[in-house]
């Protein structure tokens, strides 16, 4: 055999091997582009699906609470001993603590050791407060340290009367 030919043999060998090699190479590109797609995209579906949960979940815990305060506002009534009907509802609730503001802006907490004033408010929370004094429950998130869900719930005298 002649060397210019055996030359043009191992030429082409050289080139449909590199030629080989690119077109693996390119499928190994799409292949993991494709992968990885896929798999961002189930990833964002999952983070979906855990978001609508928590969602319902916080929902369902707002709702629970709120009866949960509505049900102890109705067993609430003037004779009442406030110290500690706060502190045995503290007790067998998860809240971290209860106040009760009453019309003279007197806080009684269910934290015995609390020095709780309501002058010390921020401006939010007693526009808050005063809407309860108007009726209206509401539920606001207050970031201090931590952020913390505050549920404000008209306590009623009589069924006209808060």
């Amino acid at each position: 055999m002649d060397a210019s030919v055996l030359r043009k043999r191992i030429y082409k060998l050289l080139i449909f091997s590199i030629l080989m090699v690119l077109g693996i190479l390119l499928m190994a590109f799409l292949f993991i582009n494709h992968a990885d797609d896929s798999l961002n995209k189930a990833t964002y579906t999952t983070m979906d699906q855990e978001i609508d949960l928590c969602v319902q979940r916080v929902s369902s815990k707002k709702n629970t609470d709120l009866v949960l305060l509505n049900t102890f506002a109705r067993n609430l009534n003037k004779e009442t001993d406030l110290d500690f009907s706060l502190f045995e509802m503290k007790k067998e609730s998860d809240f971290s603590s209860i106040q009760f503001i009453d019309m003279n802006h007197n806080v009684y907490s269910s934290k015995k050791d609390s020095k709780f004033s309501y002058n010390n408010l921020s401006d939010e929370y007693k526009d808050k407060i005063k809407n309860g004094f108007l009726g209206k429950q509401c539920t606001f998130k207050q970031k201090n340290k931590y952020y913390k869900l505050t549920y404000i719930v008209p306590v009623y005298e009589n069924e006209n009367q808060i």
